[in-house]
């Protein structure tokens, strides 16, 4: 597919394994599958599963209605809308607003610096850098170090077993689990009590590091946030 100023349109299955350039809107309602490397500079809609294994670069709006699978490196600089479910292994990288309504999961790193909002539960193992606000109302379980530096909401459930970094405010009002550091320099605040946890670290038998330089639930800064049964 050569660079062309028109839409590309297409309604069956497509199997790519060359390198892609499109400059123009591209429309699919087939499943698509692309091995090589894959640059968009106008908008892209696709109703159908895709997978991806080559690098993935998107300059335009992307909106995908079907599961999206992502094995190589992919960066996106418009805004990214997806309803289905989203895995992905290689490094992310978005610096326009991602939207995401279905299952996300990520065990590569993802870099943010746009909003994200996700209504699916999220799952990631690889590092996660966001500097744009994060809202999420679904599950999230993180294994590995997370930096956000944005304010970050969340209404789901959520499990860190890896460190979690936050420069921005951080709203919670669902159970927090941490088994690795948190680390908190701007204010944490929690909007329920929390059936098995503490507010953001395990209870003070723990050998977990948790601290924080601002106030935490009342917690003066510097001091453990305690356990509530």
């Amino acid at each position: 597919m050569q660079p062309s100023p028109t839409s590309q349109s297409a309604s069956g299955p497509v199997t790519i394994s060359g390198p892609v350039i499109a400059s123009g809107p591209v429309t699919i309602s087939g499943p698509v599958t692309a091995s090589g490397p894959v640059t968009l500079s106008g908008p892209v809609t696709a109703s159908g599963p895709v997978t991806l294994s080559g690098p993935v670069t998107a300059s335009g709006p992307v909106t995908a209605e079907g599961p999206v699978t992502i094995s190589g490196p992919v960066t996106v600089s418009g805004p990214v809308t997806i309803s289905g479910p989203v895995i992905a292994s290689g490094p992310v990288t978005i610096s326009g607003p991602a939207t995401a309504s279905g299952p996300v999961t990520l065990s590569g790193s993802v870099t943010a610096s746009g909003p994200v909002t996700l209504s699916g539960p999220v799952t990631a193992s690889g590092p996660v850098t966001i500097s744009g606000p994060v809202t999420a109302s679904g599950p999230v379980t993180i294994s590995g170090p997370v930096i956000a530096s944005g304010p970050v909401t969340l209404s789901g459930p959520v499990t860190a077993s890896g460190p979690v970094t936050a420069s921005g405010p951080v709203t919670l009002s669902g159970p927090v689990t941490a088994s690795g550091p948190v680390t908190a320099s701007a204010p944490v605040t929690h909007l329920s009590e929390v059936a098995q946890a503490s507010c953001l670290c395990p209870p003070a038998a723990s050998a977990v590091n948790c601290t924080h330089s601002a106030e935490v639930d009342g917690v003066a800064p510097g001091q453990p946030t305690p356990a509530r049964l």
